[in-house]
């Protein structure tokens, strides 16, 4: 799959200033990622999907935010993100991460026949 990336010098708003980098692979979908310029991580990232097709699979205009972000072996994480359906202008889903570990080794008892599912 050949992924086009295509880098622009505007702001998504003037609340989040921020660089918007868009990728889009040859079959059409296309996502923007909104970089912001002083830490250099993702602020935002907006596409065209379902919030969860399982549930609904109608393809709406959604915004992803990304905050919080913590140093973790190395990788900077973001903790906290959020859902917003840019239709109806309200957040839909909101995400809070408690702890992250990298290349964690699971416990032994968690992959032994007729352990609890995780």
């Amino acid at each position: 799959m050949t992924t086009r990336r295509v880098f622009l010098q505007t702001s998504l708003a003037a609340c989040v200033p921020a660089l918007p980098a868009s990728a889009a692979p040859t079959s059409g979908f296309a996502t923007s990622f909104y970089i912001d310029p002083a830490s250099w991580l993702i602020a935002k990232r907006r596409d065209v999907r379902p919030l969860h097709p399982d549930a609904d699979n109608t393809f709406k205009p959604m915004e992803s935010g990304f905050g919080d972000y913590r140093r973790i072996q190395g990788v900077m994480t973001a903790f906290k993100s959020w859902q917003t359906d840019l239709a109806l202008g309200k957040t839909v889903q909101t995400t809070a991460l408690l702890a992250v570990a990298y290349d964690a080794a699971p416990a032994d008892a968690k992959l032994a026949r007729g352990a609890p599912p995780l």
